[in-house]
């Protein structure tokens, strides 16, 4: 086994020579029974796994179903079968050799799929004030009534008839949030990267998740996440068309009128 303790990840060039420069502890082992020692003993946010050099199988069998952190798996040999169990296992594959830089690119993808839309929910959260509003189209004015209101920990119920919302007393943690953390923490938790697009004039990056929540054929939704704030902004749902929820917060949150 080889430590390295000081992932941002940067690929260097040095006479001739490509260098990581790796700013987390990387922990390199020298066999399959190695790595599965390791693995049961410590924590991980990302396992990359190789047979360069042994057998594919005695490799890939090393990271389980069931996990808490990230994995891939690179190989120089690929047929059927190991493209089937990577699927089972959710291993990112990849082919090598490959460039470094792309090499790069990718372990970046891995780290980052599920930070961010963790994260995005996370800051939501800790918002003081947040509507959601069903929308048809993306570009449809808020005029009309939230579906949802939270003040606090207070949540108002929207999809009362009339103007009047029906108040809940709440702990103050999204119900989705705490499924995702949950995912997250069993290595449940897919998410993938969409694309950037423009939400109301600001910069967007769009995520596709699997909402833990939702039965499967509502399955994956799609967030719009703010890149000058971090916070969503919008989202859809698979087969629940046309159109999505917008996010509003702060000022631009109206004081409900409480159902008496």
């Amino acid at each position: 086994m080889t430590q390295h303790a000081p992932i941002e990840i940067n690929v260097r060039k040095q006479d001739g020579v490509h260098i990581f420069d790796v700013h987390a502890r990387l922990t390199i082992a020298d066999s399959p029974g190695e790595a599965r020692t390791l693995l049961n003993a410590h924590r991980y946010g990302l396992v990359i796994a190789t047979n360069l050099g042994i057998p594919p199988w005695l490799s890939i069998d090393v990271i389980p179903v069931d996990r808490t952190y990230e994995a891939m798996f690179l190989s120089g040999h690929w047929d059927d079968e190991l493209l089937r169990e990577c699927e089972v296992r959710r291993l990112h594959r990849m082919r090598v050799p490959c460039d470094f830089d792309v090499l790069r690119d990718e372990i970046a993808k891995v780290i980052s799929k599920v930070r961010p839309t963790v994260e995005a929910f996370d800051k939501a959260d800790k918002q003081e004030r947040v509507a959601q509003y069903d929308i048809d189209s993306r570009d449809q004015p808020l005029t009309g009534k939230p579906m949802t209101v939270r003040i606090g920990k207070v949540m108002y119920d929207g999809t009362l008839a009339g103007n009047v919302f029906e108040a809940h007393q709440t702990n103050g943690v999204n119900p989705l949030l705490a499924a995702l953390r949950k995912a997250k923490q069993d290595g449940k938790v897919t998410c993938d990267a969409a694309g950037g697009d423009t939400y109301r004039g600001q910069a967007t990056e769009k995520i596709k998740f699997d909402n833990p929540l939702l039965p499967a054929k509502f399955n994956p939704m799609t967030i719009w996440i703010g890149k000058n704030n971090g916070l969503p902004v919008y989202h859809e749902s698979n087969d629940l068309g046309p159109g999505g929820f917008a996010w509003v917060y702060g000022s631009d949150v109206k004081d409900p009128v409480v159902k008496k």
